[in-house]
């Protein structure tokens, strides 16, 4: 039998998704760690795996290419020493392994990127949606008026939530999810670059 055979016949998907700290599900479905999905879109048996997203699916070995960006043979001997195998012992590829580490601890910053994105979208989201419910419960109205004389001059708490209201519902429907929020952010911030007085990375203004 050959290392790639051994490997598949040693290890299932659900025990390469425990050593690396990812969750399992008893019905075999589960955001897919591989493009971050939130739906459960990944389904998996103990020999093989596919998300219906991003189309992601083979072996054990597959899943670990796709998990931390490597090779099949680089996969294939991050399976055998992490789950101490032994198949390959004297193949050892030093690079692979750095390179696997670094991928790893990239993915897990971009994790906690988007985890902190998403407490920030959902505190922002709350808040101009308390911000909307006062505008319109708000007590301060203007006066009524019977049509005689001047009209009252309208409060001016009044006038400015008037003209905020336009534009908190426009947010609240341009980002109607976190997914949105952070393309219209990253948008927002490189034409904030491109509009700060010349091009990326050029000597300055033109």
């Amino acid at each position: 039998m050959s290392a790639v055979e051994e490997v598949k016949a040693r290890i299932t998907v659900p025990e390469v998704l425990l050593r690396y700290g990812l969750p399992t599900s008893s019905r075999g479905r589960i955001p897919c760690p591989i493009h971050q999905g939130e739906d459960p879109n990944f389904a998996y048996t103990d020999e093989r795996f596919h998300c219906f997203v991003c189309g992601a699916g083979g072996s054990v070995i597959d899943l670990v290419m796709g998990l931390f960006g490597l090779t099949y043979p680089q996969a294939l001997v991050r399976l055998d020493e992490d789950f101490g195998l032994g198949l390959m012992r004297g193949q050892r590829d030093e690079r692979a392994r750095r390179k696997a580490a670094e991928v790893a601890q990239k993915r897990a910053q971009e994790r906690r990127r988007r985890e902190d994105g998403k407490k920030a979208y959902q505190s922002l989201t709350a808040a101009f949606c308390a911000e909307i419910r006062g505008l319109r419960l708000g007590e301060e109205r203007p006066s009524r008026w019977n049509g005689e004389g001047e009209p009252p001059a309208l409060p001016a708490s009044w006038v400015e939530a008037a003209h905020r209201l336009p534009y908190l519902e426009y947010w609240l429907e341009e980002n109607s999810n976190f997914e949105r929020w952070e393309a219209n952010s990253h948008r927002s911030h490189s034409n904030s670059q491109l509009h700060s007085g010349g091009l990326p990375g050029g000597d300055g203004p033109l």
